[in-house]
């Protein structure tokens, strides 16, 4: 894993390569920031086990592998911080769908990984991804691949999960089964979603209640697969 400056400038290895995983060097990816306890969350991918949570100073000392208990990894595709609610959320799905191999839920635990449980299980899902947490209305919103509906029971979705506990709400369906959701992005304020599709490929646009959608971008030029969003600059990225 590598940081550099925002102008591209003092590019550094912060987190070595780990060769442990039978000789297969994974990505380390799906980052999250601690600005306030500098800590940097990853998932760690392995071929032959399940991944793992990793967290890290900044500078990429003090790396430690968080030991969730009662959790299936199975493949972790997204991780959010909730820095006020001391909680750690991700999701896990494995192959293309639960009809494969997969453990499609969202979890949470403590910032530590203790008090791990799974949350109450969504409406349906193949292989939830990226998670968002919206701190302005307490819900946890994440996209589902459904991965073009090849072998999959449920077609792609966002969907969203309040922090208080309760059933899980569709926010918006895809209406055909060409479509593989990936990547979601919040704007507290001015209250919209975006999700990227990268089946079509295109990026999608709602209310965070999934009114007023539309395809804001069509035939991007690369898939959108993870999305980020600078809502000071009004840019996505």
């Amino acid at each position: 894993m590598w940081r550099c400056d925002l102008d591209g400038s003092n590019v550094e290895r912060v987190i070595p390569a780990d060769v442990s995983c039978g000789g297969f060097i994974p990505s380390e990816w799906v980052v999250s920031l601690d600005l306030v306890n500098d800590k940097l969350y990853w998932v760690h991918p392995c071929l032959d086990s399940d991944y793992t949570i990793r967290r890290a100073n900044l500078d990429g000392t003090e790396i430690e592998t968080l030991h969730i208990s009662g959790a299936t990894h199975g493949a972790i595709a997204g991780i959010e911080i909730d820095l006020q609610g001391d909680s750690l959320y991700w999701t896990t799905g494995d192959c293309w769908c639960d009809m494969c191999c997969g453990y499609p839920y969202v979890w949470r635990s403590r910032l530590d990984g203790s008090e791990a449980h799974r949350l109450e299980e969504p409406v349906s899902l193949s292989f939830p991804n990226q998670i968002e947490l919206d701190q302005t209305t307490g819900y946890l919103y994440f996209s589902d691949r459904g991965f073009g509906g090849f072998i999959c029971q449920y077609p792609p979705m966002v969907q969203r999960l309040p922090t208080s506990g309760g059933p899980a709400e569709i926010v918006h369906e895809a209406s055909g089964w060409s479509s593989c959701y990936e990547g979601l992005a919040i704007d507290p304020h001015r209250g919209y979603i975006y999700w990227g599709d990268w089946c079509t490929p295109a990026i999608h646009v709602a209310r965070r209640d999934g009114s007023e959608h539309r395809i804001m971008l069509i035939e991007a030029e690369t898939a959108p697969w993870y999305l980020a969003l600078d809502y000071v600059n009004e840019k996505l990225y």
